[in-house]
């Protein structure tokens, strides 16, 4: 087994005795739904794990670049501009999403082939994504009001009330709070270097050098850590 093969790091090809050296990098995911005491005991075979957020859990600049990056994606897939309202956009937020990102997708394809649909006997550019294109699942949540008035400023800061994801893999209103989310970081980051002047000169005690940068790193809130 795979277990084996990490544990005493050699293994046996079938129907032959001999032991063979594993040597090799693995890399594995699992999702929220596999078993805690599984997750235990696969965790225990990687020396290092890395835990990414759920949709939910990010911040709302990040949940807005992750829906028009995918938007962004379908319309290079089906080579035509994607229209959206921010009202759209908004609807893909708000949804609590069991399967993070794999969900999302299926239901922006969901969404773009009915638009497609609708449209069959026109030869367009580009389609233009409206409230009846999208799966009753998306129309069905409800956004409490705190959480509406945070995604209502967020988007007010992009002057266009159209979005447009081309089929050039490009989007203005993406490039827009990625910078966002950018300074964001580029901030966080000054923050840290000026607080510990990183140099060695400055640096009496390694140890705790060290507690104090992952204390920092911790601190920075939905920062993106492979910037640093």
């Amino acid at each position: 087994t795979i277990s084996d093969c990490i544990s005493f790091n050699y293994f046996f090809r079938q129907n032959d005795s001999r032991k063979r050296k594993f040597d090799a990098s693995l890399i594995a995911s699992i999702n929220n739904e596999c078993d805690n005491s599984l997750q235990v005991y696969l965790k225990s075979f990687f020396p290092v794990v890395a835990q990414l957020p759920s949709f939910s859990s990010r911040n709302l600049y990040e949940k807005i670049e992750i829906i028009l990056n995918m938007f962004t994606e379908e319309a290079q897939q089906i080579n035509k501009n994607i229209i959206l309202t921010k009202s759209i956009v908004g609807i893909f937020i708000q949804h609590k999403y069991n399967e993070n990102e794999r969900e999302i997708k299926n239901l922006i394809r969901f969404t773009c082939a009915n638009c497609l649909l609708r449209n069959a006997k026109y030869e367009l550019n580009a389609i233009t994504i409206e409230i009846d294109d999208l799966p009753n699942i998306l129309l069905s949540d409800t956004m409490d009001e705190q959480e509406s008035s945070a995604f209502s400023r967020a988007l007010s800061l992009y002057q266009f009330d159209s979005i447009v994801c081309e089929k050039s893999g490009s989007c203005q209103c993406y490039d827009f709070f990625f910078s966002i989310q950018q300074n964001y970081v580029n901030k966080n980051l000054k923050d840290f270097t000026e607080e510990f002047k990183l140099t060695k000169d400055n640096i009496d005690d390694m140890d705790t050098f060290i507690d104090n940068c992952l204390s920092t790193i911790t601190k920075c809130d939905q920062i993106h850590y492979n910037e640093i």
